[in-house]
């Protein structure tokens, strides 16, 4: 055995190599898998933000005898015991309780003020010692009010909202007659103006819930300014007086949040079903409190668009898993075949000698064993190099085929020399046997690739919940890959045959000795391992070709224009941000949601967007996937007409709904007619809620008389961004760009993940194809070498060496690629409908697929250089041959 290895070395190697490098990618594609998943979990709960946090409500304050309440001076103490009472995966998830305890609105008079300029209304909140550390008073000190007190409670106001409510220390807000309930305080006096310590603790959990303590709201009625809300504090004694001027209980708010690095997919899957359980019966986290605690959490809303992401995240990385580790077991076997032949002539001698087959196979197996244990040592021991960990099951699946390959072919070889048939009638019973085995074996491919296709319609890709994938289904576009590899294989032999008899009837026997070799020569094995690495490197390809435009497609869905900017945006502002450098359209759009349109059968709720002509600029330099199509919308919408309708165009979901051309719309109580002129695909739906009717800015605020302010500029050009940013810090308003989001989307955790890991598995298989083009170029090259051999004793020259190569290798490889070709677009036609691609590139839907052209051409070009390479060294090595060796007629080495 040692005699063996030394002698082919080499051959060993790189058999340990390959081991190696199937090793590496086995046993890292479920690691891939599993982090990508989880990354997505943790960045959809980061994402969610504060929408995601556990709210335990507490009542405090009055009962109405049947809720049970508590005081306020022992909430943080029924908050403090909430987070031990938690169910595990809630309790390892969580990031710190707060408590909250605010009373509902309450109107108030500064210093006895009864002009609506000094209109407000207060909520009183408690301020707790985690809060007191946070802020900084800047004038006079904090509230304190003893117990049993009768006079005014005692509070603190921030500082800007004092300054805008014209409160001071010292200010009396007193409560009216009216609002005033026995018990309760007459009047609140202000101890102390605050700051925050840094103000971007505004927006933390800590102070989340008091937002209007730091910054005052405009109270509006009918559109009107009526007077500002404000939130103040004071101590627990103080809140327990401000809410016995509510007739009802008060309910504190414990604010539970949660830590996204703590969230993996299965962790995210067992935190919303203990979430269910609690909304459900809360009692377990009351403790040894009497109140009446419930929860509730918007969490599930947040991530609901998780499982259909991760679903299909998980079926696209399977897919790609499935489909490298069926080629990697293919070229495993041949690789094992090249050390097979390699020994051929010693297993015989073995056999000669009276070994027996047992003998024979337990030779190949400690050879074997010990090749495929270097070969996993070394995959496994790079994967911990990396830091990555591996996946005991793939490492044990590889060892095995590792050893099994090289046994199997040995055993086969030697018993099928010793078992030789004798005589024309047992080698055709021999050839019928054999033909039986062949079509049990095709046919029971086809009838599990029918099952896999029946179940990929019936149930789709399952949902991942933190179990595991259909393994079957997974394995359609493998398995679509086989069944293309049969039918070559049934195919190639007529084609063969043919182009066998044309090569014949060329001159000299240059033609006779091709036809010959390429009728002899028909590789299964290399044959359905290059079909299926062609077919699923082109189709992995494609997918990343699709998922990449459509990432493209979803980012003008979801933006609308290069820039878009929201908010309340003056005339003079959109003039500026349309003359500005680099802007070649400006379009601005007054969005009035929920309009309800009276007339035909009943009345109809539509977003009335208000455009001006720039909106249809813009609207014709986008990909028609983004807005539809927008031809006409604004010449329509300024054609006018007979009467005085205001004309207005459907998008063709509202023109569904709609059963009457004439309409009324109202704008601020100010009723007005309308015409519908046309339909249009046009319409912002990545973005805003429609459906949607659009009609022209101008004419609408004349018919109205109401001046429409425009809440969304959309702009386009190399200066969109520059210019969207100027306009949002001018007007106070939000930007979002539409480079900026498509990075955001690309360098997110399930797309990057799905690509990488495509990317990786085409790569993959690409280099596991040619391999095993190679190795098939290699393991006929002692027969190659023999009949040359033969033929140069017979006077043909050495360049006959060139064709031999050449009729045994570009059919199998003219072969694989069609095969591959058709096979990849079969595959990709049955699963990316279903692989839930518009959840992963954030469309609006599911992106149209892409061409195969591009990843065909790489995979032609791969393949030719490929097989360049391997001839030419071949060719090479027999070059090296000395005439008095080929003149031995047989082989030469």
């Amino acid at each position: 055995m040692r005699r063996r290895l030394r002698r082919d070395l080499l051959l060993a190697v790189c058999y340990a190599a390959l081991l190696g490098f199937v090793t590496f990618v086995a046993a890292a594609t479920p690691a891939l898998i599993r982090t990508t998943l989880d990354e997505g979990a943790q960045e959809a709960v980061a994402d969610a933000g504060y929408d995601a946090d556990l709210l335990v409500s507490v009542p405090t304050g009055l009962s109405d005898g049947v809720t049970r309440t508590v005081e306020p001076v022992v909430v943080d103490q029924v908050a403090d015991g909430i987070v031990p009472r938690l169910p595990p995966a809630l309790q390892a998830s969580q990031d710190g309780a707060t408590a909250t305890v605010l009373t509902p609105t309450i109107d108030v008079a500064v210093d006895g003020a009864t002009s609506p300029d000094n209109a407000i209304d207060i909520q009183v909140g408690m301020a707790t010692g985690t809060r007191l550390d946070d802020i900084v008073l800047t004038e006079g000190r904090l509230p304190s009010n003893p117990e049993s007190a009768t006079g005014p409670v005692e509070v603190m106001i921030g500082s800007e909202a004092a300054s805008a409510a014209g409160i001071e220390v010292g200010s009396v807000l007193e409560v009216p007659a009216g609002e005033q309930l026995k018990g309760g305080p007459t009047s609140f006096v202000v101890t102390g103006l605050a700051d925050l310590v840094d103000e971007a603790q505004a927006s933390t959990r800590q102070w989340i819930d008091l937002p209007t303590l730091w910054t005052p709201v405009e109270r509006l009625r009918s559109g009107r300014i009526v007077g500002l809300g404000v939130t103040v504090l004071t101590d627990p004694e103080g809140e327990r007086r401000a809410e016995q001027l509510i007739d009802d209980s008060v309910d504190a708010v414990v604010r539970v949040g949660f830590d996204p690095e703590s969230f993996s997919e299965a962790r995210l899957y067992e935190v919303l079903d203990e979430i269910e359980a609690l909304t459900v019966n809360s009692s377990s986290l009351a403790g040894d409190s009497t109140a009446q605690i419930s929860a509730r959490s918007s969490l599930a809303n947040a991530v609901s668009g998780y499982p259909a992401a991760a679903a299909g995240a998980l079926a696209q990385l399977t897919t790609a898993a499935e489909g490298v580790g069926g080629v990697g077991a293919v070229t495993l076997f041949l690789t094992a075949r090249l050390l097979v032949l390699r020994r051929e002539r010693d297993v015989a001698w073995e056999r000669a000698r009276g070994a027996s087959l047992l003998s024979v196979a337990l030779t190949s197996f400690v050879e074997s064993l010990l090749l495929a244990a270097v070969g996993v040592a070394a995959g496994a021991a790079l994967l911990l190099a990396l830091g990555a960990s591996s996946d005991l099951m793939s490492l044990a699946v590889v060892l095995l085929v590792g050893v099994a390959a090289p046994v199997l072919q040995t055993v086969i070889g030697a018993s099928a020399v010793w078992r030789a048939p004798r005589g024309k009638v047992a080698q055709a019973g021999r050839d019928a046997r054999r033909r039986a085995r062949r079509l049990v074996a095709e046919a029971l491919v086809v009838v599990v690739t029918v099952a896999a296709g029946a179940a990929l319609f019936s149930r789709g890709f399952g949902r991942s919940a933190g179990g595991t994938p259909d393994l079957l289904i997974g394995a359609l576009p493998l398995l679509v890959a086989l069944t293309a590899s049969l039918l070559i294989l049934r195919l190639q032999l007529p084609a063969v045959r043919f182009l066998a008899a044309l090569a014949r009837r060329s001159k000299g026997a240059a033609g006779i000795v091709a036809a010959s070799q390429a009728e002899a020569s028909r590789p299964a094995l290399p044959l359905m391992a290059l079909t299926v690495a062609f077919a699923l490197a082109i189709g992995g390809a494609t997918l990343v070709q699709t998922i990449d435009a459509g990432e493209v497609d979803a980012s003008w869905q979801r933006v609308g224009a290069d820039a878009r900017v929201d908010g309340s945006i003056t005339d003079d502002e959109i003039a500026s941000a349309r003359a500005a450098d680099g802007v070649t359209a400006a379009g601005a759009a007054a969005s009035l949601p929920g309009t309800p349109l009276e007339g035909g059968s009943g009345t109809t709720i539509a977003t009335v967007l208000a455009i001006d002509p720039g909106y249809c600029d813009v609207l014709s330099r986008l990909p028609r996937s983004a807005h539809g199509t927008a031809a006409d919308l604004c010449g329509k919408l300024a054609s006018g007409g007979s009467d005085d309708a205001v004309p207005v165009m459907a998008d063709e979901v509202l023109a569904e709904r709609l059963t009457a051309e004439t309409l009324e719309l109202s704008v601020e109580d100010q009723v007005v007619p309308i015409r519908i002129v046309g339909t249009t695909s046009a319409g912002p739906n990545g973005y805003d809620k429609g459906p949607f009717l659009f009609v022209d800015r101008t004419a609408l605020a004349e018919a109205s008389g109401v001046n429409l302010t425009v809440d969304t500029l959309l702009l386009m050009g190399d200066g969109a961004d520059a210019a969207g940013e100027a306009t949002a810090g001018s007007s106070g308003s939000t930007l979002t760009s539409r480079t900026a989001w498509l990075a955001d989307q690309r360098t997110s955790a399930l797309p990057s993940g799905v690509v990488g890991g495509f990317v990786t598995s085409v790569g993959a298989l690409l280099v596991l194809g040619m391999i095993a083009l190679a190795t098939a170029t290699i393991a006929g090259g002692q027969a190659r070498s023999r009949t040359l051999s033969l033929l140069r004793t017979l006077g043909l020259p050495r360049r006959t060496g060139w064709l031999l190569v050449a009729v045994e290798t570009v059919p199998l490889l003219v072969a694989s690629l069609l095969g591959g070709i058709a096979a990849s677009i079969v595959a990709v036609l049955l699963i990316a409908p279903r692989l839930g691609l518009g959840a992963l590139t954030g469309g609006t839907g599911d992106p149209p697929i892409a061409s195969t052209l591009p990843a065909t051409i790489a995979a032609i070009g791969a393949a030719v250089i490929v097989l360049l390479v391997t001839t030419v060294a071949e060719r090479i090595a027999y070059r090296r041959e000395r005439l008095s060796e080929t003149l031995r007629v047989g082989d030469p080495r």
